[in-house]
């Protein structure tokens, strides 16, 4: 039991980082879920760790028994000297096997009325037991695969987990099969956790169909995700409607949030890589330094390095993750990437004689 619930809550600290990362919760949101959930599964691996101690115990006492029975076994059995007047033989009351195993149950259930119907307190000098955790704090506690789970009395002692029908919700993933940047999982394993009554369809922007969506819905970046318009009625709805949008066909997920990363209006420049820094942040120049090695490993690639602020909008892309790289002037990675994994993303995308080239573990980070 202790196992299934130590899983449930990692796969959630899961399920909150890529929540996180795809802008549906924010930091401060973020960082309280996580807290709780990691004193939880500490709770629960120390349990465990003490109902396992009691197996070495008992090995302990199946050791002395059997030291107990070697030493008897080496002793000659000396029989016991009996009082006076009395013959040895057994009284006819235990005589009878029958007899002697219902003594023995009735003085068993003696001790165990007499047990319980006393009052029973901690004794001194010992700490109290721990009053249980509530069973969850928010819905997303309780929910599975394609399972809505409600948290009811949400942190309170009697809080429970209750399992409801959501609506059905239709969403057609607008994407390019050729893209090798545009992964749609993620999303899709969010937008599942989100709304288990969700439905997918994927269709190619190359398609009649996939063109007519992307210019009906105003769609410039890909992968994108349409959801119809049940999902105003759907229990969450609420929670996420800051990340929707209101188009044709419904809604559209913003790109900020669905991790949209090729941005086909563009115009295409073969080798180039922009970085893009905020202002103050630490790990700037190690960004900056990632694609300056990738350069001296690829003579054809360009480098830009911008230093920007909230202020300046981030130009047209739909990103708020830092830094973050545009690779060819159409493609966006975001967080730092290490020099092979940056080059491994441009790579992608790009046909160049040093792709076939490692970087080496001596390759120095750049100042």
């Amino acid at each position: 039991m202790e196992n299934e619930k130590i899983l449930r809550l990692e796969k959630e600290l899961s399920f909150l980082e890529e929540s996180l990362k795809e802008g549906i919760i924010n930091e401060e949101e973020y960082t309280d879920a996580k807290e709780r959930i990691e004193k939880k599964l500490a709770k629960l691996n120390a349990d465990a760790s003490v109902k396992a101690e009691p197996a070495s115990a008992y090995g302990g006492v199946a050791k002395v028994k059997e030291q107990k029975e070697e030493a008897s076994a080496a002793e000659p059995n000396q029989p016991e000297e009996l009082p006076a007047g009395h013959d040895g033989s057994m009284p006819s009351l235990f005589k009878s096997k029958g007899t002697m195993l219902a003594f023995v149950i009735l003085v068993a259930v003696g001790a165990a009325l007499l047990l319980y119907s006393q009052p029973w307190s901690v004794p001194d000098g010992m700490p109290a037991p721990a009053a249980s955790e509530p069973a969850c704090f928010s819905d997303s506690e309780c929910s599975g695969e394609g399972v809505l789970g409600i948290c009811r009395d949400a942190g309170k002692a009697d809080a429970r987990c209750v399992a409801t029908d959501d609506v059905a919700v239709f969403i057609t993933i607008l994407n390019d099969p050729g893209c090798s940047l545009c992964d749609a999982s993620r999303m899709r394993r969010v937008i599942s956790q989100l709304l288990p009554g969700a439905v997918f369809e994927e269709v190619a922007i190359s398609s009649g169909d996939g063109e007519a969506l992307a210019e009906t819905n105003g769609i410039t970046s890909l992968p994108a995700f349409i959801v119809n318009k049940s999902v105003a009625d759907a229990h969450r709805f609420e929670g996420m409607k800051s990340t929707l949008s209101a188009v044709e066909s419904g809604y559209l997920i913003s790109p900020a949030a669905s991790g949209a990363a090729y941005h086909f209006t563009r115009q295409a420049i073969p080798g180039k890589i922009e970085v893009f820094l905020l202002s103050g942040q630490p790990n700037s120049a190690l960004a900056k330094a990632s694609a300056q090695d990738v350069a001296e490993l690829i003579p054809e690639t360009s480098i830009t390095v911008r230093t920007v602020s909230a202020a300046d909008g981030f130009l047209d892309l739909p990103v708020t993750t830092f830094p973050f790289y545009l690779i060819n002037n159409l493609y966006t990675v975001t967080g730092f990437q290490s020099p092979e994994m940056l080059k491994e993303k441009f790579c992608l995308v790009n046909d160049f004689g040093g792709c076939s080239e490692k970087l080496s573990e001596s390759f120095e980070l750049s100042g």
